[in-house]
């Protein structure tokens, strides 16, 4: 697992370094059209298996996805193969413009809280704010959505930072270009 992450990242700066930095605000954008990942393109009926590749955009224009994170998500039903319960995995890396571009990588494992026909509820709470990270596959459409909310007030910065919850959907593409203001 750690190599793909590796190789994710590495290929992520690679790209990154490529790119002429230039002083000042940039911003990251996709290099294509933006079209909906698709959670269901190569799963059989029942869907007992689910992937999907693609970059996070905000669905709230006012709470823009920091820099470019290309993810690949990865579902399993339980009770198939050696599969005993029902799991998510998303591998992510993330490009920020910050003091030249940084780029992280992350791993996160998901608990299916419901495997539908229709499809699917998964979710993991994590990072010092203890955030609710909702991710939701609809197998009619293939849409990939995932809703970060808090889960305790007890911590004032956090309470700040996540007072509403913000949706992400995941879009196609794994490339993008840096734009300078």
């Amino acid at each position: 697992m750690k190599n793909v992450l590796f190789l994710l990242a590495t290929t992520l700066l690679s790209a990154v370094l490529s790119v002429s930095s230039a002083f000042g605000s940039t911003t990251l954008e996709p290099l294509q059209n933006d079209e909906p990942a698709n959670g269901v393109e190569f799963s059989t009926k029942p869907i007992i298996v689910t992937l999907a590749a693609g970059h996070w955009v905000s669905v709230d224009k006012d709470n823009p996805v920091a820099g470019f994170v290309y993810a690949e998500i990865n579902c399993f039903k339980g009770g198939h193969g050696y599969r005993p319960v029902s799991t998510c995995t998303e591998n992510s890396a993330t490009v920020a413009p910050l003091v030249g571009f940084q780029v992280s990588v992350d791993h996160n494992e998901y608990e299916v809280i419901s495997w539908r026909s229709d499809g699917l509820t998964a979710r993991y709470v994590g990072g010092s704010c203890k955030i609710a990270h909702t991710l939701e596959i609809d197998f009619k459409t293939g849409g990939v959505l995932v809703t970060d909310s808090a889960t305790t007030t007890e911590n004032k910065h956090c309470a700040e930072i996540y007072a509403k919850p913000s949706t992400y959907r995941l879009m196609k593409g794994d490339n993008f270009t840096v734009k300078t203001k």
